[in-house]
């Protein structure tokens, strides 16, 4: 028992031994688990280092990272999603982008459990997702994600702060392959007003980002100089932060091939890119980016005509595409695009529909308008276009009813994808770079349609192709002019349409102060000029949120701006065209000039063949208009005699005694009023040409729909006054302008004195008892605070087309001393007016030109004064002469005081000049550059 005892005594001894015994045991293992671990973690983030480096092996070291960080740290943990960002690059690499994007998602609930909802790695990982989905093509969903991380961004370091730089670039990027070029540009100019003080690796990669977004940009709108800037300018940057044997010179190398290639410059176009095809070739090989490379190599060499390397290099793309992306895909589709316009330019028309088609099935379209799938809808209208083209031009070859049954269904699916895509830009003017891709859409439709008339006998494809011809022209001023009606008369409170106008009229005066800036010579990139951008982009963002409100809580808002009507050839014979008068509708296409000539009771369409150079003829004879009057004399009646012949004369059945002419392209620019029915006997007797005014009054419009929207506007305030004159470069003795009507003549070019301007302006105010404002009075403020109470407005001062930018043509108006305004009233601010004005007479220089889009038509002063309400406008196509003006505005509105219309007075104006002027005296040029648009009753 004493044994048993004692045993039972000395056991919590012996368990005291046995419990230190176990934890030295246990702080051994503790030790030895901690240290594998700290091993295991080094080696993890050892091979996720390396993974990032995509290669045939970093995969592999992707995954063994991700198994070590599971069984050490566990899926609640960064280092685990570091995994999953190293993983989705990878799914990002292959084109496998729902796969990356899951991942990501797993990323972003990770952390946010971690870290909460507004932490800058949570921030990171919502930009990772957006470019994701911006390789996917889902624009929307890629801005929401960027929109979140600036969110993020801003709320932890403030609105300016470098750290949003990322997400503006990104934001950028994003528009920019969106078509939203001046959105993105905006953008890129914030990014570089928060980065242009900082001096980070991080800034110079986005810098340099910023400098090719911005040549991708220009380089879309055409802009080519701007864009070469940039992209010179960035490619100097690249080589010198990064060297020339790096990535980010080559992304240049390859947007320069293309500016060079757009500029015709062919061989600095290969140089270019053979630069960078020697970088892909010698450093990644067979790496996504060099697919680009060869498909841009293939239509470099395509405009070249070497057809044989265009199919070598295209056929390049086309594996390089299979191969990344998979047979049904984006890249594949280009590919097949390309391939398919290289055999169609060969004259292989079966072998063009092949890739053609291949190319669509590539896109994943299905026909019969299923354009909601698609994410790239302008390679789907290339393709749609190409397919059209080619069995078109087979059916011409060959004939066969099917292929015209195909080239119709074809141009019929173009069609309404181009109008489905117009539809899509809501919050901004329709954009012209779309128009301008859309024209040979609706050229071949045109095309088509005539055709399918013709083998029919039937009316109902030719009034069809007359609806293309008029869907192809000023959608975007129509949507302007509506826009402004939606907004009077959708029942938005008072307060908000106030808060509306505001936004425009703040957008336009910082836009005024950039280009002011712009136009000393600062860059883009300079400090003050980045300061402005950024507030523009507020501005707009502020306007765009405010129109999606007017959209979701006022529905007649909506339906008063979006649905638009077009007037069938029935509707406009009954509606719009009077007895003696003949609609001629010009469509200028590629290969045939299209003229659809309607009266009250007739509808016939003219073809005529483009196998003259219209736009050198345009040209040719403006010059001898303005600058060669005298030596020019035997050109011009030979090149006014021509154009009659091929614009007119093929309609000469149809021509009545008022002609209303739509003018589209290159034809925008011509006086057809100055076009001679027949050769003069002597060309320098301009007094008794045979011109078309003397048998026909003329005027025009933008389109058949425009000139009914613009007859049928519904002004917001009625008119309460009849008539304001402006003079500002008058200053002389107003008790004297009775007696000035013999001065000499003097050019309104350099914002000189303009002598018989006080004169016109005060006979315009006698004879329709009106208001006149001369000199020091005849202020740009005081003309916008009073020209919405006049039924005619007119403007005797200087004006300035831009042929550049169509919004920044101006009207002077008189200099305030000491004043930071230039007094110079630009077309963009135009569009903010809001005029209830019948009449607008622009008696200034260049107020009806400028840069020509092609299914816009020209941005000028007298399209702005349209936007802002005027019915109708009296404009004027070149530099005109000041005291001679004042002659031709004397009579004009003489006989508007007599009872005539608009267009009645002005030809007889016209005649009236003709008939009092000496030989040299009644030269066009003096009165055939004034010209009547709109509503000329």
């Amino acid at each position: 028992m004493r044994h048993a005892a004692s045993l039972f005594c000395r056991l919590p001894i012996l368990s005291l031994f046995f419990f230190a015994l176990f934890a030295t045991l246990h702080a051994q293992e503790r030790f030895d688990s901690s240290t594998a671990a700290a091993t295991d973690t080094a080696l993890a983030r050892q091979l996720l280092k390396n993974s990032f480096v995509l290669s045939d092996s970093s995969w592999r070291q992707a995954e063994q990272a991700e198994q070590i960080y599971l069984r050490v740290l566990g899926k609640n943990s960064l280092e685990y999603t570091e995994c999953l960002r190293s993983k989705s690059q990878h799914f990002n690499a292959w084109g496998k982008f729902d796969e990356g994007i899951a991942l990501i998602e797993a990323m972003i609930d990770i952390r946010m459990g971690l870290l909460g909802e507004n932490h800058l790695e949570v921030a990171k990982a919502f930009i990772l997702m957006g470019n994701l989905y911006r390789r996917k093509g889902e624009f929307d969903q890629a801005m929401a994600c960027f929109q979140k991380s600036l969110a993020i961004r801003t709320k932890l370091y403030g609105e300016q702060h470098l750290a949003t730089a990322p997400d503006l670039v990104n934001i950028g990027i994003t528009l920019s392959q969106k078509g939203e070029f001046d959105q993105a540009i905006n953008h890129y100019h914030k990014a570089l007003a928060v980065m242009v003080q900082a001096d980070d690796p991080l800034v110079k990669h986005l810098i340099g980002t910023c400098l090719n977004g911005l040549g991708v940009c220009y380089k879309n709108k055409e802009a080519y100089d701007k864009a070469l800037v940039f992209l010179q300018r960035g490619l100097a940057y690249a080589q010198k932060v990064y060297g020339e044997n790096a990535y980010e010179p080559t992304v240049y190398h390859s947007n320069l091939m293309i500016v060079f290639k757009r500029l015709g410059q062919f061989d600095r176009a290969l140089e270019h890119g053979h630069k960078a095809l020697n970088w892909h070739l010698q450093v990644v090989r067979k790496g996504y980016a060099i697919g680009n490379v060869y498909l841009n190599l293939s239509d470099t060499y395509r405009c070249k005509k070497d057809f044989k390397n265009a199919l070598l290099y295209g056929q390049n793309a086309l594996e390089v595409a299979v191969e990344k992306r998979g047979e049904k895909s984006d890249d594949a589709a280009y590919a097949c695009h390309s391939l398919g316009s290289i055999r169609q330019d060969m004259g292989q028309f079966d072998s063009s529909l092949v890739w053609f088609r291949r190319g669509l099935n590539a896109l994943g379209y299905a026909g019969e308008g299923d354009f909601a799938k698609i994410q790239d809808l302008r390679l789907l209208q290339d393709l749609l276009f190409s397919y059209n083209l080619s069995t078109l031009l087979w059916y011409r070859r060959n004939g066969g009813s099917e292929r015209l049954q195909a080239a119709i269904a074809a141009a019929q699916e173009a069609v309404a994808l181009v109008n489905h895509r117009r539809a899509q830009l809501r919050y901004q003017p329709v954009s012209n770079l779309v128009a301008d891709a859309a024209h040979p859409v609706y050229e071949a439709a045109i095309a088509t349609a005539l055709i399918q008339g013709k083998q029919e006998a039937s009316t109902a494809p030719i009034e069809a192709a007359f609806a293309f011809s008029e869907q192809s022209k000023g959608l975007a001023l129509q949507q302007a002019i509506r826009q402004t009606g939606a907004l009077a008369y959708a029942g938005i409170p008072d307060g908000l349409l106030t808060e509306e106008r505001q936004l425009k009229i703040d957008l336009a005066g910082l836009e005024k102060k950039r280009e002011g800036q712009l136009s000393k010579g600062l860059p883009e990139t300079d400090t003050a000029v980045l300061q402005l951008s950024a507030r523009i982009l507020d501005k707009t963002q502020a306007h765009d949120t405010l129109l999606q409100q007017f959209e979701r809580d006022y529905p007649a808002y909506y339906r008063l701006q979006y649905e638009h009507n077009t007037l069938s050839v029935a509707q406009i014979q009954q509606q719009l065209l009077q007895p003696g008068q003949c609609l001629l509708e010009y469509f200028a296409g590629d290969s045939t000039v299209f003229v659809f000539a309607l009266q009250t009771n007739r509808f016939e369409v003219f073809e005529i063949k483009k196998d003259f150079p219209l736009e050198d003829w345009v040209q040719r004879l403006r010059l001898t208009l303005t600058d060669r009057r005298l030596d020019g004399a035997e050109e011009y009646a030979d090149l006014a005699q021509r154009l009659y012949e091929k614009l007119l004369r093929p309609a000469q059945s149809m021509l009545a005694e008022e002609l209303i002419i739509v003018p589209d392209g290159v034809l925008c620019y011509l006086p057809f009023e100055a076009l001679l029915t027949a050769k003069p006997e002597k060309a320098i007797r301009f007094k008794d040409h045979p011109y078309l005014l003397r048998r026909h009054r003329v005027h025009y419009g933008y389109s058949a729909a425009l000139l009914q929207e613009m007859r049928d506007k519904k002004h917001i305030h009625p008119p309460v006054e009849s008539l304001a004159a402006f003079a500002p470069y008058f200053d002389g003795d107003t008790a004297l302008l009775a007696k000035m009507f013999t001065l000499d003549e003097t050019m309104r070019k350099d914002l000189q004195p303009l002598k018989s301007s006080g004169a016109e302006a005060t006979a315009a105010a006698k004879l329709l008892r009106g208001t006149a404002f001369f000199g020091k009075d005849a202020t740009e403020a005081r003309f916008t605070e009073v020209a919405g109470r006049y039924r005619i407005l007119h403007l005797a001062t200087h004006g300035k087309a831009n042929d550049q930018k169509g919004d920044y043509a101006f009207l002077a108006f008189s200099e305030i001393k000491d004043s930071v305004e230039n007094e110079l009233l630009f077309a963009r601010e135009i569009y903010n007016l809001q005029l209830n004005a019948d009449l607008v007479v622009l008696s200034a220089c260049e107020t009806g030109i400028g840069k020509l889009h092609r299914g816009e038509g020209v941005s000028s002063l007298a399209r702005a004064f349209a936007y802002a309400g005027a019915k109708g406008i009296v404009t004027s196509l070149w530099a005109v002469n000041d005291a001679k003006t004042k002659d031709l505005m004397v009579f004009f509105y003489k006989n508007l005081k007599k009872g005539m219309n608009k267009a009645e007075a002005l030809r007889q104006a016209k005649l009236s000049f003709l008939e009092k002027s000496g030989p040299e005296e009644a030269h066009p040029y003096f009165w055939a550059g004034f010209v009547g648009i709109g509503e000329m009753r």
